[in-house]
């Protein structure tokens, strides 16, 4: 099979000529389609992005030197595009999948799991009370390992303290809220 994508199409296509941007436009535009779908895993928006690239490429006609570097150039093109899709869809989509869950989540909630949230509630009012009563340095470990989510390397990078002196007052804490908290809320706190 003789590559469609000459030297000669690709002087007419520098030079602006519709026909040779056609050959290059068929040649291409499946296989960046399919690129950028198994990137981005959805099929309109490959096409749209495609479409971008190409009108992109018929802009930028003048730079294009030979066959390797169009192919180069859409490749990259089409990767380029792909990522900025991330970057600006993501978040929305992420947003708009969490409020999705959230709301299937409310939809869900029957009587008995409203009254695991009341208990939940109960539990961290009575566990935020309980910390408060801790020494200054065991309620900083506790507060920075249970809701900052932090481990045993960073709460000492960030007291400046050892891991092993973070060890201790985490342990004695975690004594110390158990025998405090309810015995029906003990098994929570691990």
């Amino acid at each position: 099979m003789v590559d469609p994508i000459n030297s000669e199409v690709l002087k007419r296509f520098r030079e602006g000529d519709g026909e040779a941007f056609t050959i290059i436009f068929e040649s291409f535009t499946k296989s960046l389609v399919w690129f950028v779908r198994n990137i981005i895993k959805d099929e309109q928006d490959a096409n749209d992005i495609v479409a971008d690239v190409m009108l992109k490429l018929w802009r930028d006609r003048a730079k294009i030197k030979n066959a390797s570097h169009l192919s180069r150039w859409l490749y990259t093109a089409a990767r380029n595009a792909a990522i900025d899709y991330f970057k600006r869809e993501r978040p929305r989509t992420d947003y708009i999948r969490e409020q999705i869950f959230l709301q299937t989540q409310l939809e869900r909630l029957t009587e008995s799991e409203y009254d695991k949230s009341l208990l939940l509630r109960e539990w961290k009012q009575l566990l935020d009370k309980a910390i408060q009563s801790l020494p200054p340095q065991r309620q900083a470990v506790i507060i920075l390992h249970f809701y900052a989510g932090m481990t045993t390397d960073e709460i000492a990078a960030t007291l400046k303290i050892s891991p092993q002196t973070v060890l201790n007052h985490k342990s004695k804490a975690i004594d110390t809220l158990r025998k405090r908290l309810p015995s029906h809320y003990r098994d929570l706190l691990q």
